[in-house]
């Protein structure tokens, strides 16, 4: 299933000196679909060749992300399980990214949303009110998802390049 929206990508990326800021705009929610996750994909595969030091992964004012395309994910079970392999590749790509990544949560970040933004080292809010699903409480470090049925143990959340764990 193909995407419908904006026959440009909905991502870009600009550099401020050795920090490259990854940008995604689909001009509305911001959802997470084949196009929009392919892209940042893409971005990333783009910074790591690149001499950027760090990174910037940031929305559109008032909306990070809305999650995943519902249209996507409601067209069927084969559509929705080809839609959560490539967001866990998506989070998984942020979570072992080998220069820091940091969120700019420019406004919502809704679902899968929240995870992209919690599989980042470091998240910075704008101010007001944000929607997230509720890792507090688990005290663990994402992701875990359908490739790790269970949340990890303490033995096993520390970061495969040796940072140290993110307890939220």
């Amino acid at each position: 299933m193909d995407d419908t929206g904006p026959a440009t990508s909905p991502v870009t990326i600009h550099r401020d000196g050795k920090v490259a800021i990854i940008h995604l705009d689909d001009g509305k929610a911001n959802a997470l679909g084949h196009a929009a996750i392919a892209a940042l994909l893409a971005a990333f595969d783009e910074v790591e060749a690149s001499d950027a030091d760090a990174v910037v992964l940031a929305g559109r004012p008032g909306r990070f992300s809305a999650g995943f395309d519902l249209k996507v994910m409601q067209a069927g079970p084969d559509e929705a399980r080809r839609m959560l392999s490539a967001g866990v590749d998506l989070f998984l790509r942020s979570y072992l990214f080998g220069r820091p990544v940091v969120a700019a949560c420019t406004g919502h970040a809704i679902a899968a949303g929240s995870i992209l933004l919690m599989s980042t080292d470091l998240r910075i809010g704008a101010a007001g009110d944000l929607s997230l699903i509720h890792f507090l409480r688990c005290r663990r470090s994402i992701p875990w998802t359908s490739h790790c049925p269970s949340p990890p143990t303490p033995t096993t959340t520390a970061h495969p390049t040796g940072r140290p764990p993110r307890v939220i």
